[in-house]
């Protein structure tokens, strides 16, 4: 939970605050609602990431991830069931 300098309070749920650098390794990272909100990806190939549900803290919540793709592949990231990422079903992160 954050309360910020007006007294706005967001909640994060269970989101672990920090950051998990992961190996492409050509398979799929399966976020949870306790992921970190950092996600860095390193290495020589391409990887999947998959987010959760968008309910998944419920209709009142959300969850907030930074994905950043420092690898030599392409890391795609796929949407959780019927849910979009900007009315996408998936999106793909390039070497930036």
């Amino acid at each position: 939970m954050v309360v910020s300098g007006d007294g706005i309070v967001t909640s994060y749920g269970g989101q672990g605050w920090g950051m998990t650098s992961t190996a492409t390794a050509a398979g799929t990272t399966t976020l949870t609602t306790i992921s970190t909100i950092i996600q860095i990806f390193t290495g020589t190939t391409t990887q999947n990431v998959q987010l959760p549900a968008a309910n998944a803290l419920g209709a009142d919540l959300c969850l907030i991830y930074v994905i950043k793709n420092q690898s030599s592949g392409n890391v795609a990231v796929l949407r959780a069931g019927s849910d979009t990422i900007d009315g996408d079903t998936s999106t793909v992160l390039t070497n930036e």
